[in-house]
Formats: C-alpha cells, sequence, structure tokens
C-alpha cells in the first residue's frame, strides 16, 4: 500500500465529511497528445479505437485484481504498448488517499490542528477567525482523513455520467442516468471552471481527467 497527499477545498471536504462525495477528478497534465494507433498485420482489432489504460505489472490483490500500475499509456487497438501518458497521482486500487485541507496547526492555542472546513459551518463560535495554513503546506501528522482508493480511470470531461456528477458532491439531485442533465452537468461546469478555466483545462477544451472513486469515509 503507497500514500498519496491529495488537495480539496472547504466545499469539497464538508462534501466529503458528508459522504456525499466519493469521486473527485483531475486533469492529466500534460494533457495526452492524440495518438493514430494501428493494428499490426495478422492482428485483429478489439477495440474500435486507440485507448488510454495503466500498465498492469503489480502484484495482485483483492483491491487491485488487475494488478494495474500507476503508469499509465495509449495501447493500440489490438492491445499493443504504445506512448506513456503519465503517472496516476491517486496511485492503484487499496493505495491510500491521505487528505490536505486548510487548517491551523495550533487551533487557538490546542496541541491539535482545527479546519477551516469546521469553522465556515459555524461549527466554531469563537469570534475571532484563526490564521488559516494553506492546504498545500499541510503536513502528513495534521491530516485528519484517509481515503481508501476503491477504482481509478482515465476520461474526457465530458464522458461524465449523472450518476457520477452526483457523487462527485453535487447535491439535490437523483443518482440516476435520467433527466436533469443540464442542470447538475452546468453546477459540476462551473465548480470546474472556478479551479481550471484559468490554467486552460476549462470544461469546454474537454481534458482528459483522472478520475477516482474512494471508500465513503466512515462517518
Amino acid at each position: 500500500m503507497t500514500e498519496h497527499p491529495v488537495l480539496f477545498n472547504d466545499e469539497m471536504m464538508r462534501a466529503i465529511l458528508a459522504g456525499l462525495k466519493t469521486q473527485t477528478r483531475r486533469p492529466i497534465k500534460p494533457q495526452p497528445e492524440p495518438y493514430a494507433g494501428g493494428v499490426y498485420p495478422g492482428h485483429k482489432a478489439k477495440h474500435p479505437a486507440p485507448y488510454i489504460d495503466a500498465y498492469c505489472g503489480e502484484l495482485k490483490t483483492a483491491q487491485n485484481p488487475r494488478r494495474m500500475s500507476d503508469r499509465w499509456y495509449w495501447w493500440t487497438e489490438d492491445d499493443r504498448l504504445g506512448p506513456e501518458v503519465g503517472r496516476c497521482p491517486f496511485g492503484v486500487p487499496g493505495d491510500t488517499l491521505w487528505v490536505r485541507e486548510c487548517f491551523s496547526p495550533h487551533y487557538f492555542g490546542n496541541r491539535k490542528p482545527g479546519y477551516r472546513a469546521d469553522w465556515t459551518t459555524g461549527a466554531a463560535d469563537l469570534g475571532v477567525e484563526p490564521k488559516w495554513t494553506p492546504s498545500i503546506h499541510m503536513p502528513r501528522w495534521a491530516s485528519r482523513l484517509n481515503l481508501t482508493v476503491k477504482r481509478v480511470w482515465v476520461e474526457r470531461f465530458n464522458e461524465i455520467s449523472n450518476a457520477d456528477i452526483v457523487v462527485e458532491g453535487i447535491e439535490g439531485y437523483e443518482n440516476d442516468s435520467h433527466g436533469m442533465r443540464s442542470e447538475i452537468f452546468g453546477q459540476f461546469m462551473t465548480r470546474w471552471d472556478a479551479i481550471y478555466a484559468k490554467r486552460g483545462l476549462g470544461w469546454d477544451v474537454n481534458p482528459w481527467v483522472w478520475a477516482c472513486e474512494w471508500d465513503a469515509p466512515p462517518y
């Protein structure tokens, strides 16, 4: 089992802690170059087009029966190895994501850290807001949440399903594949663009993304 740090903002933290968010997506950096693929003479195509998948060379475990590694590649239509895409920041099924969030190392003199996601919900009523440390600077000891990776995959942004948008933390909708597509997708697009549009990876360019699903925390 390997550990990987993962950053979440306050809104996402509250959704995770409430059990509403069990998936996340992050753009692949750099974005994969187009790949023509092809079928070797005498071989038969098993797929309609080239595809991106993990190289499966790790030890088989109950959590990772495919033996997936964190290295992802283009594959040809007849399953031959193509160019490398990159290393998945979420690791492989069975790995641990330790969550980084905005925090206060010594919460009003307490020995334990405090977390801004809790403060903004009104849980703290001390009147004076603490000095917060950005999530990127959170050390391992201050993290309060570990998530066990259940599944990792690659897709284009626009391929997300209604059901997956809901478990990305979009509240108030039935977890099904019918109706409300434009409204829930619109909310997801807005949230995505608030983070990634200024980096040239907004929803309108339909970027390739790493996708990860974890088991909901036990509370």
